[in-house]
Order: structure tokens, then sequence, then C-alpha cells
């Protein structure tokens, strides 16, 4: 068939890692875009430079790269330092997304990219083959999410309203995964699903 790139997004706590291991279990390549976006902290990195520049030596951890602890404390306390770091975080995850998909057709790959923030990329969207979205009951998901980051349920409420909303993943959305309670009934249909696609 050559080489397939599909989007993969959904809410927080929906089921996009198991929707990875379906993919692995077919052979395909995965590839998770917060993973990516972490390597562009290293040492020696562009974006590190560009970051040091701008928040200066004190982000800056021993080994060389970006310490996201340090740097966390900057932008989080200050909406207009987020704004100032997202001006040069989203450039370069965008051009990382962009030449992993390059590669990947160029390879004659199948690979699954997930991604929060693809319904906030519809130009990207639109270059790939298919964008599957994983969705789940809020209540589930609210569960999950409080069990795997070991979170109240304040806090896990908290998280599930900063994410990419539900009606945002519907306008990139040409396939839906339902993912309830059982995980082996999901595995399967995503299975089912990416040899379709």
């Amino acid at each position: 068939m050559g080489a397939r790139v599909v989007g993969l997004c959904g809410p927080i706590g929906s089921g996009k890692t198991l929707c990875l291991q379906a993919a692995r279990e077919l052979g395909w390549e995965t590839l998770e875009v917060d993973r990516l976006a972490h390597g562009l902290y290293a040492a020696g990195t562009d974006l590190s430079r560009e970051i040091f520049a701008e928040f200066g030596d004190g982000v800056r951890a021993p080994d060389g790269s970006v310490d996201r602890k340090a740097l966390g404390v900057v932008v989080f306390a200050d909406p207009g330092e987020m704004r100032r770091l997202e001006t040069l975080v989203h450039p370069a995850v965008h051009r990382a997304m962009d030449e992993a998909v390059a590669g990947a057709r160029a390879r004659g790959a199948k690979l699954l990219l997930e991604a929060a923030i693809l319904p906030r990329r519809p130009d990207f969207c639109a270059g790939l083959d298919a964008v599957v979205a994983v969705s789940a009951p809020e209540e589930v998901r609210l569960a999950r999410v409080m069990e795997r980051d070991g979170i109240s349920r304040e806090a896990a409420q908290d998280r599930m309203a900063r994410a990419v909303s539900p009606e945002e993943i519907g306008k990139v959305a040409t396939h839906w995964l339902e993912n309830e309670e059982d995980r082996e009934a999901f595995l399967e249909a995503a299975c089912a699903l990416l040899g379709r696609i």
C-alpha cells in the first residue's frame, strides 16, 4: 500500500496510548509529539539556544539542556512569559512534525503520529491520510487521569478543562474510536480501523 501517515488525537484520558500500542502490533511506526518536543530541549538544539537567549541562564541545566522545571516556574506564573515561550516552541515542534511526516513518506512507512495539538493545526491535518480521534465518556476519562497521575478529582478536572476540546477535535477527525471500559475490545477496534486505513 505504500506510506500512510495518520494523525491521532483525543482528549486527555481517552486512550491514545492504547491506540499507539495497537498500531505497533500491526507493524506501524509511532511517534508521540510530546516526546518529540522534549527532545528539542536537549543541549545544543536551536530551540534550547533560543530559550537561553530569551529567558537567560537560570533555565539552563548542568548538562546544557533546558531545565524544564525551572522554565515552568517562570512561564506558569505569568501568561505573558508563557506566550513568549510558545512563540519559540510551537514553530520548532511544527517543523519537527513536518520533518517526521516527510521522512515517513520518503521511507514508505506507516506512521501513527499522536499529537494533542493536531486540532489546532488544521493545515497540517489536511496533509495526512487520516486523523483518528479517540473518545471516552467524561467520567471514564476523569477516573483514568486520577489513577494514572495520582491526582485528586479537582486536579484532574482542571487538566481536562485546559485540554483541547472535543469540539475542536471534531473539526479535524476523519475517524472516531470509542474507548469505554473494555480494553481488549478497544484494541481490536483500533487494529481493525488502522487495517482499513
